[in-house]
């Protein structure tokens, strides 16, 4: 089991997270979630930033995984 995976940027969008074994669909419901580690900069087509570096630590959390 990985402990931590090293992510290239602090934060990265849902497009950038897919290669590192994410799906979109996933991604677009853990966004939804209360305490997700992410934001929506303001405006009508900005895209969630999630924070790369608390990620991990709030799946482990969440689902063990």
């Amino acid at each position: 089991m990985e402990s931590k995976k090293e992510y290239p940027k602090r934060y990265m969008t849902i497009k950038e997270l897919v290669p590192f074994g994410f799906t979109v669909y996933e991604l677009n419901k853990y966004v939804q979630i209360h305490g997700f580690p992410a934001y929506k900069p303001p405006g009508k087509t900005s895209t969630w930033k999630i924070d790369t570096s608390k990620l991990d630590s709030w799946l482990m959390r969440r689902f063990g995984t």
